[in-house]
């Protein structure tokens, strides 16, 4: 369980909660939610305790979406604006630290957050992740794909044993911090049974194995298929060993403690809006959204948090953006 409730205890009782309910939330933290379903989110308040505001502050990731934002979002929060009644005002923020913040401090109540800090958001500020991009009936993702050149011999993963495998950057989840935490299970230790080199890219991992300069390199298979569609490679010129399950994307979703009329009206808007043909390029295809399973298709990033030593707590968030930034 990740989650408790949202409210103000005082130490002692909070290390008897934990020891209870195994909860990853630390004591510096001044929020803690009930999860008693077990979905590993907030549980909804009392009817009593919940919110329907008049205007609906919405936002999406800085991080995942970079420009554009509220552009992209008006059709939507238009939508959003109709189904509900109340007026959608978007918020632009700087960072995802922000976003949480927000949100954890009742200012925020619809939102987008980047893969890797959805945790961080579950747990910091009760946000349910309920929806992200699709294309037809298939969830947007990526996955972290090894590859290798197709003139070489390698054929497996074991074969890279002893061999150089290019990462793209410490903090780069399918460039660096996946392959550290899946690679393991098939004897491949970074800097133990293979030696890690960085490139600074993705792009600059791939281009080096085709070039001959790595024999291999961990890469997110969004920008292998992009550099294979543009031409810049062809499929012929490398070889992938390996395919991680999918990562998904962005996720969209609303703050815990809204009413549940609201929640149901929100959600409908979501899953009912068609995407403009702006938008549809701008999101690299996507077309709508599709309902997903923050137990279920964020499973593999909890793993890979954990395994690289990422709580869900402030604390942890705070330690993972410093690291970003060195």
């Amino acid at each position: 369980m990740d989650i408790l409730r949202k409210k103000k205890i005082s130490s002692p009782l909070l290390f008897l909660f934990v020891l209870l309910f195994a909860s990853v939330v630390s004591a510096s933290s001044a929020f803690d939610f009930v999860d008693k379903d077990g979905d590993l989110l907030a549980d909804a308040p009392m009817t009593a305790d919940t919110r329907s505001p008049d205007v609906l502050i919405y936002t999406t990731s800085p991080e995942a979406e970079k420009k554009n934002l509220s552009v992209r979002h008006a059709g939507l929060m238009a939508f959003i604006a109709k189904e509900t009644g109340k007026k959608v005002v978007y918020l632009e923020t700087e960072s995802a630290l922000e976003e949480i913040e927000k949100m954890r401090d009742g200012q925020l109540h619809i939102a987008g957050f980047s893969t890797g800090n959805v945790g961080f958001a579950v747990n910091i500020a009760g946000f349910i992740p309920f929806c992200v991009k699709a294309k037809s009936e298939q969830i947007m993702g990526y996955h972290l794909q090894i590859i290798v050149s197709s003139k070489g011999t390698y054929r497996s993963l074991q074969d890279l044993k002893g061999k150089v495998l290019a990462h793209t950057s410490a903090t780069s989840n399918s460039g660096n911090i996946a392959p550290r935490a899946l690679l393991p299970k098939f004897g491949l230790l970074p800097d133990d049974t293979y030696q890690v080199i960085y490139s600074g890219s993705h792009k600059k991992s791939i281009m080096g194995v085709v070039d001959g300069i790595y024999p291999a390199a961990a890469v997110a298979s969004s920008t292998l298929q992009r550099m294979i569609q543009v031409g810049t490679i062809t499929e012929s010129d490398i070889r992938i060993l390996y395919t991680s399950p999918q990562f998904p994307t962005l996720a969209m979703g609303y703050v815990y403690d809204l009413a549940p009329g609201l929640i149901e009206q929100i959600c409908y808007a979501f899953l009912e809006y068609s995407f403009s043909p702006e938008t549809v390029k701008a999101f690299k295809g996507a077309t709508h959204y599709l309902p997903i399973s923050y137990k279920d298709d964020w499973e593999i990033i909890r793993h890979i948090a954990e395994y690289n030593g990422y709580s869900y707590t402030t604390d942890g968030l705070q330690k993972m953006l410093q690291k970003k930034q060195k």
